[in-house]
């Protein structure tokens, strides 16, 4: 069963209300994750809680619940310069790194003779979506003993027994 902790194994389709399928994990390459992590959207993280293998679920998500809402706010004009000249059109979509090492997705909105308009809202801001999902696997944490020796040094933490509950 589901529990935080927990590593999960997931097949899933990703739709918008329209019906386009926006993303997919199969049985072949689910998606894993750890419960309990943040790793997921909270709200399907809740859904799937107590579930366990060979459960599914068709869960609907409001934008406030999924990806957002469009924050204005995030709309920002840049120097033409600092986008490369393959990607200063209308629609293309960038790869962008923070200084925390952040990946996200930004999108090319208007490009003017000298900025670039750009929206840094999650692509799927706005949207409803429905997750159809199915649970492939669910392994439980490592739960360790008192009894469990370890040794540590400055390099690395070694475990020379274990126990899994």
């Amino acid at each position: 069963m589901i529990t935080n902790g927990c590593t999960v194994a997931i097949e899933y389709t990703l739709t918008l209300e329209t019906g386009e399928i926006i993303s997919t994990a199969t049985e072949d390459r689910p998606l894993v994750y750890e419960h309990g992590r943040g790793e997921i959207l909270p709200a399907l993280e809740r859904v799937l809680d107590g579930l366990d293998v060979g459960d599914g679920k068709e869960v609907h998500l409001l934008p406030e619940q999924a990806f957002g809402t469009e924050d204005p706010s995030l709309i920002e004009s840049v120097a033409i310069d600092s986008i490369p000249e393959h990607a200063r059109r209308p629609g293309v979509q960038l790869e962008v790194t923070n200084e925390a090492g952040k990946r996200s997705i930004i999108r090319v909105v208007e490009v003017h003779r000298n900025h670039i308009l750009l929206n840094l809202n999650h692509p799927l801001a706005g949207e409803a979506v429905r997750f159809d999902v199915h649970v492939l696997g669910v392994d439980a944490p490592l739960r360790l003993h008192a009894s469990d020796d370890f040794t540590t040094s400055e390099k690395h933490t070694s475990r020379r027994q274990s126990s899994i509950d």
